[in-house]
């Protein structure tokens, strides 16, 4: 399959508005995975996707690409050979491993932590069971959040025991089986299981239990051993207004069993096929794709949803992850066989956006094109149209109807910025200047527009401008700094 690389995203306004989607008769495959391609191609051509995608019919694969860069400095590609950190879709292979542990008759689903793992705390590990952890019911508290699991400035990448001690083992804040909570800690938990019940370190385990049998080359574990390089790992970007900044990697040293896996869009296509297959029993299988009070199966979002046709219910298994910039999202629709993973190396990807419209398509209905964000607006008329336009456009837009889009002051902050980088000074303060005008009483807003001034050499009006910023958020410590320094002689 062809790749893709971003371009002139804020000139193809005109293009996105003149493309048209036609399912007035039932297409082939074929047309539908073209159909698929271009719906893509246009969010990466807005800059609002830069990765790779694969979809798959009735299990046939119909449409895989790479989008944009996954190193920009070097104009490297993305491809679907390219690796992208998972996230929170690796739980999906520590719950294959564990319920091929039941289907080996090695633990059961309603085992005990305390059976389970002998110097976990008993009081506890008496009342959470494998099946509350599978299906993140357990009560545990989540020392820092979903997104970055379990993790401690003080433990040791590779000190598995002391993150299951230290981080996964606090007080309960619900009875087990009672709430639905996504944690980290649940998936870290069921793998240190496995680790104890095999006797062998996780990844190894992984490796000869699924990624082996199944062929899946191209996925690896990034903690068993982080500082070796992992060949074909896209670089993770931050949108920063119409320019890309390199992102920080996320926190790996508490990923294990949760968010450690780096894979492609290949791999996940063939672990989906062998989720069909005998990579795990009928029973066991059921077990994955059940649903819990809350929604969740072992790991999976199970939904019956009226994506068919006509409305008919459909049972759709998914899963997002992230990562640091790195976001995934895979889902299965298990009575047509369906599949639709997109993998992303730049934040804010609007991934499940961009996979209604691939379900759209692939039951016969139009899908909707990417809109383009107030700031991509506001950019796109300042590059074609100049200055003035796009200060009326920017007026229009935060006072009049948007078409059921928010006028985003972050974004247009993060433009103004980028013009200030891009050395356009003037149309940077201008546009800041408006900011502050819609939005009087947001801070950074006026601490945006005291860097603007400063650049532009009015020294008054930016010590005015960081002092309402100091006056609305009297934290602001970057103000402050800016005020010291505009002080000094």
């Amino acid at each position: 399959m062809r790749h893709h690389i971003l371009s002139g995203g804020l000139m193809l306004v005109a293009t996105l508005a003149a493309t048209v989607f036609s399912a007035a008769q039932p297409a082939p495959a074929s047309d539908r995975g073209a159909a698929i391609d271009a719906l893509l191609s246009r969010y990466a051509a807005v800059k609002h996707f830069n990765g790779a995608t694969l979809v798959a019919e009735g299990g046939n694969v119909v449409q895989k690409a790479g989008f944009g860069l996954a190193e920009v400095s070097f104009a490297v590609r993305n491809t679907p050979e390219t690796r992208f950190r998972l996230g929170a879709v690796s739980q999906l292979f520590t719950g294959v491993l564990i319920v091929q542990l039941v289907d080996e008759r090695r633990i059961g689903l309603d085992a005990t932590l305390a059976e389970l793992l002998p110097d976990y705390r008993k009081d506890t590990g008496a009342r959470i069971t494998i099946r509350h952890l599978l299906t993140h019911s357990s009560g545990l508290p989540d020392p820092r959040g979903a997104a970055s699991p379990c993790a401690g400035a003080d433990v040791p990448p590779l000190d598995r025991a002391r993150l299951v001690t230290d981080r996964c083992s606090g007080d309960l804040e619900s009875e087990p089986g009672s709430v639905t909570r996504p944690n980290g800690c649940n998936y870290v938990l069921l793998a240190a299981v496995v680790e104890r019940v095999t006797g062998q370190p996780f990844e190894r385990a992984l490796q000869e239990r699924v990624l082996a049998p199944v062929r899946l080359s191209a996925t690896t574990d990034a903690v068993a051993n982080p500082p070796a390089v992992v060949p074909r790992l896209a670089h993770g970007y931050d949108r920063d207004g119409a320019s890309f900044r390199l992102a920080a990697e996320g926190e790996l040293a508490a990923a294990f069993g949760w968010s450690s896996l780096a894979s492609t869009v290949g791999d996940l296509y063939r672990f989906d096929q062998a989720l069909y297959g005998p990579l795990v029993s009928a029973t066991s299988r059921q077990a994955l794709f059940t649903p819990g009070q809350g929604g969740l199966g072992a790991g999976w979002d199970v939904r019956s949803l009226p994506i068919g046709p006509g409305g008919a219910p459909r049972t759709v298994a998914s899963q997002s992850g992230q990562l640091g910039a790195h976001q995934a999202r895979i889902t299965r629709v298990l009575e047509d066989r369906h599949l639709v993973v997109l993998l992303s190396n730049t934040s804010g990807a609007p991934l499940t956006e961009m996979e209604q419209g691939v379900l759209d398509i692939l039951y016969r209905r139009p899908p909707a094109s990417p809109q383009l964000s107030v700031a991509e607006e506001v950019a796109g008329v300042l590059s074609t149209k100049g200055l003035d336009a796009a200060l009326a456009k920017q007026r229009a837009l935060a006072s009049g109807p948007t078409a059921g889009r928010a006028v985003s002051e972050s974004e247009l902050i993060a433009l103004g910025r980028d013009l200030l980088r891009q050395g356009q000074t003037t149309a940077g303060v201008a546009i800041l200047r408006q900011v502050t005008e819609s939005s009087p009483t947001s801070a950074p807003a006026w601490d945006a527009l005291g860097d603007a001034l400063a650049a532009a050499g009015e020294k008054d009006e930016a010590v005015r401008s960081y002092a309402k910023s100091l006056q609305l958020e009297p934290g602001d410590t970057h103000a402050l700094e800016r005020l010291t320094t505009l002080a000094r002689p």
